[in-house]
């Protein structure tokens, strides 16, 4: 699972650190009772987590706390080509295969915490997950900007599709370098990159 931490309308503040590390708590936690789960664990997960997103806010609006919300992207993965993808408010899922990188478009919930303004609960999308190229889940590099382009977002499928052809060990770097230079090295946020490379059956990450 990738998340990002958001709070007051504008994605910054210790405070979305904090929530973060809640929702981190909670997925560890969630390997304990998930066997138990009556729905699959894509759907079942966002619940989950966005439960604690919900008690914290409780706790915060006692203290005088901003109430926060937290996007995510809950990924399962299996052997299978397709894999079941809940996107909760978060970046797009990039494939990359054969020199090209495509954004896939996924069916959207709301970001953890925000699940009472939902019409229905989470749900998930299957999505290819082939051998053999890695797939892309950007938490925050979308939202590097660049000051001197007016807080330009980061271009990330155009500068996927520059790189798509990479080997899976040397792409997290190149486009940490160059979400670096594209900011002019002002940087006031992470830069985070999670990459999935599927060899054989078998999932590794970067």
């Amino acid at each position: 699972m990738a998340a990002a931490g958001h709070g007051n309308g504008n994605g910054n503040g210790n405070g979305n650190g904090i929530v973060c590390s809640i929702v981190a708590a909670s997925f560890r936690e969630a390997a304990f009772v998930s066997p138990h789960w009556p729905d699959s664990w894509t759907c079942s997960m966002p619940r989950w987590c966005g439960g604690a997103v919900v008690r914290h806010n409780a706790y915060a609006a006692e203290t005088g706390d901003s109430e926060r919300f937290v996007t995510a992207l809950v990924v399962e993965i299996t052997p299978d080509e397709q894999v079941p993808v809940a996107n909760c408010g978060h970046g797009l899922l990039h494939l990359l295969r054969d020199g090209v990188a495509t954004a896939l478009r996924l069916s959207a919930c709301v970001p953890l915490g925000l699940a009472a303004l939902a019409d229905t609960p989470a749900s998930s999308t299957m999505s290819p997950c082939p051998l053999g190229r890695p797939s892309c889940c950007p938490p925050t590099v979308r939202t590097h900007r660049d000051p001197r382009l007016r807080r330009k977002l980061y271009p990330l499928s155009e500068r996927l599709q520059e790189r798509a052809s990479l080997a899976p060990d040397e792409l997290p770097l190149s486009l940490y370098e160059d979400a670096r230079r594209f900011s002019g090295r002002d940087q006031h946020d992470d830069i985070t990159l999670l990459t999935v490379h599927r060899v054989d059956g078998r999932a590794g990450s970067g």
